[in-house]
C-alpha cells in the first residue's frame, strides 16, 4: 500500500492521483467479493453438500452486511453522490465525509458524525443541495476573549468570511457556542468551500482575528 501510493505521487499530478487512487480502491473493494466467490464455487463443485449448506449459512447469517457492501459498490460505481456533496438526508441537513465497505458516512451541520447503512441510506428521502462539485466543509474552533458582544463578534467573522476567495457564499456558515468561561468564549464555526487545503488558510485568518 505505501509503495503503490508513492509510485502514484511521484508519476501523477493532484487531480491524477485522486481519481487513480479511488479506482485501485475500487477495484479493492471489487476483488475481495470476486475472490470470496470463487472459492464458494470451488468448494461447492469438490464437496457439493457441504460446499452449498455452508454458503447458504454464510449467505443467511451475514445477508445485511453483504447486502450493504454490495449496494455500496453500486454507490460508488454510480457516482451519483461523492465526498464533500452537500444533501438532505430525511430532516438532518449534512456533507457526505467517506463512502466506507457496508455505511455511508456524514458529517451533520452541528458538527456531528453519523454512519447509515447504504440500504437505509438508498431507502430514505435525500435531496442533494449542493452539486458534485467537490464541496467540503470544514469546522473550527474559535476561542473569542472577554469582554465582548458575542453577537457582534459573530457577525464580524462572517463578514470576514464571506470576504474570503475561498468560501462559498452559497453555502450557509454555521456557529454554535461551546462553552461560556470566565474569560472567553469557545465557538465552533463550519464554513464549506471546494478545496481542503484553501479551507485550512480561512481557519489561519480567522484564528488570527482571534488570538488569545
Amino acid at each position: 500500500m505505501v509503495l503503490k501510493k508513492l509510485f502514484i505521487h511521484t508519476l501523477f499530478d493532484r487531480p491524477s492521483r485522486q481519481n487513480i487512487l479511488a479506482i485501485i480502491q475500487f477495484l479493492e473493494k471489487v476483488f475481495w467479493p470476486f475472490y470470496l466467490i470463487c472459492i464458494g464455487f470451488s468448494l461447492i463443485i469438490s464437496h457439493p453438500t457441504v460446499g452449498i449448506s455452508l454458503c447458504l449459512f454464510i449467505t443467511v447469517t451475514l445477508w445485511k452486511p453483504i447486502h450493504n457492501y454490495f449496494m455500496g459498490l453500486i454507490f460508488v460505481a454510480g457516482k451519483t453522490y461523492s465526498v464533500g456533496q452537500r444533501i438532505k438526508y430525511n430532516d438532518l441537513l449534512g456533507t457526505i465525509k467517506a463512502f466506507h465497505n457496508i455505511s455511508i458516512e456524514l458529517e451533520l451541520d452541528g458538527g456531528e458524525s453519523m454512519e447509515v447503512p447504504y440500504q437505509d441510506f438508498a431507502n430514505s428521502s435525500v435531496i442533494k443541495t449542493s452539486p458534485q462539485s467537490g464541496v467540503t466543509s470544514h469546522t473550527m474552533i474559535v476561542n473569542i476573549s472577554k469582554p465582548c458582544d458575542l453577537e457582534k463578534e459573530k457577525q464580524k467573522m462572517q463578514a470576514m468570511l464571506i470576504a474570503l476567495p475561498w468560501v462559498l457564499p452559497s453555502q450557509k456558515i454555521g456557529f454554535e457556542q461551546l462553552s461560556d468561561e470566565d474569560d472567553l468564549y469557545k465557538i465552533k464555526v463550519i464554513v464549506h468551500g471546494l478545496d481542503k487545503d484553501h479551507l485550512l488558510k480561512v481557519e489561519n485568518k480567522l484564528q488570527s482575528l482571534h488570538r488569545t
